[in-house]
Order: C-alpha cells, then structure tokens, then sequence
C-alpha cells in the first residue's frame, strides 16, 4: 500500500512539474462556445525568429475557416498590432480540406488546427511580449463568432513541450513556388468558354485536393474530378474572363502554393 501511495505522489508531482513547465510556453485556453484558444511557444529564439503558433481546439462536429472560405464563412483574424518588441509577424495557414456545410462547400478545419507564427523581434536581447486579439467562427448547428485576447512573455531560456508539435506542422506548411515552377507543373485549358478551367497538375505525387484565392470579390470554386482539378470563378452577376489566382495543391508528395494564370 506504501509503494503504490509513494508512486501515485511521485506521479503527481512530475504532473504539476509539467504542467507548470508547459505554461511558461503556452496561455491558458480561452473557452469561447463549442471552441478554445491559446498561444504556445516553441521556445528560445533561433535561426533570427522566435517560433509560436495560436491553437485553436474545436469540439466534435465543429469547424473554423480557411482564410479564404468560399461562398460563406469568415476567416479568422490575429491581430498581433498591441505587442512589444516586435518588427514583424508572419503567420502560416495549413491547407485546409473541403466540407459540406448546409449544402455548401467550405475550405475549413476541423479537430485541432495550430496556426504556424514566426515572430521577428526588434532586438533579439530584449524580451518580447505577444499580446494578440483574435477572431475567428466556430460552427456546429449554427455559426457563432469566437473571440480572445492572448498575453505569452516568450521565454529566453529552457525547452519547450511544443517545440515539436509546431515544428511538425510547420514541416506540413504548403511549400511556396514561384510562377515560372508553376508553369511548369500546371498545365490550364479553358472549359466551356465561360468562367471555368482545367488545371492539370504534371509534377510529382498525385493530385489529392486543390483550393484557390483570388485578390477580389470574386471566389473560386474547386473540385477534382478523374485527377483533373476544375476550378470556377463565381461573382454576383458576373462570368470573369481571366483573372490571376493562388491555388494550394495537395497531393500525395506534399502540398504546395503557388500563382496561376487563368486566361
């Protein structure tokens, strides 16, 4: 009986150790309905940025938004403009995935979804406090808007518990290629001469999903159909006849994002 109440405190302690050694890298949850928000850290400033990430947890048959969702949706939004010591913030989206929202198609996330953040201090010897205002939504039965403000002093010193969960998500991250790879590996053909294309992906692995963005107020819808990506451009009234977007790839060799040309 002695041994097992000796190993129950021993566990116990190295519990509160732990979870006290992760707060030192992480906010606590911010409770928002049917979601929960924080920021984490992973860890000691290296290779000139400071690496953190903002967490959203979202309950089961719940979803959030890519930063372009499509038809409906709302993106989120991190505004980092209140924190000190810092000369830029630079944040990453993971690719998203189709769902069917109410009989319509959404790029979004479901489950957990970590936002990659790269923090460029202004002096890498001073400490730098992240003071972040976010917006997102979170929707189940019905979409409710979601909203926290988040407070990490990063740490200048020890190991990071998150070190590798945002190492490996950023590892995840779309590799970034510019327009002449990208006529390289997409082939695009106008489809029924309206406001519709073919994109045919001719570089390595096979094509999985694809998701497009404009720079306007005209959305692109996407789907695959026979490994054949098939976008549409769609807006109030209108059939665009060109426009220039960024498409996110995702095949079975990694997920890439890069400019396209539609003509």
């Amino acid at each position: 009986m002695r041994h097992k109440v000796c190993v129950a405190m021993i566990l116990a302690v190295v519990t509160m150790i732990s979870q006290a050694k992760a707060a030192e890298y992480a906010t606590p949850l911010v409770r928002s309905t049917s979601s929960a928000v924080r920021l984490i850290s992973a860890g000691t400033f290296q290779n000139d940025y400071y690496l953190t990430g903002v967490e959203i947890q979202l309950d089961p048959k719940t979803i959030t938004y890519w930063r372009q969702p499509g038809e409906s949706g709302a993106a989120p939004n991190f505004n980092f403009s209140k924190s000190t010591n810092v000369a830029n913030v630079e944040i990453f989206f993971p690719y998203p995935k189709h769902i069917d929202e109410a009989d319509v198609v959404v790029a979004g996330y479901e489950g957990d979804v970590v936002f990659p953040v790269k923090i460029l201090p202004k002096d890498p010897k001073v400490p730098v406090t992240l003071n972040l205002a976010v917006e997102y939504a979170a929707c189940s039965n019905i979409c409710l808007p979601a909203k926290a403000e988040l407070s990490l002093l990063l740490p200048q010193t020890g190991s990071s518990p998150f070190k590798k969960l945002l190492t490996e998500v950023s590892a995840k991250l779309p590799k970034k290629i510019d327009l002449a790879q990208s006529k390289k590996i997409f082939r695009v053909e106008r489809e029924n001469k309206g406001a519709g294309w073919r994109i045919i992906y001719q570089g390595r692995g096979k094509m999985v999903d694809i998701f497009a963005e404009t720079n306007s107020s005209v959305y692109a819808e996407t789907k695959i159909s026979n490994g054949i990506a098939r976008l549409n451009l769609v807006a109030a009234g209108i059939s665009p006849k060109s426009a220039n977007v960024i498409v996110t790839i995702v095949t079975s060799d990694g997920a890439y994002e890069a400019p396209v040309e539609l003509k």
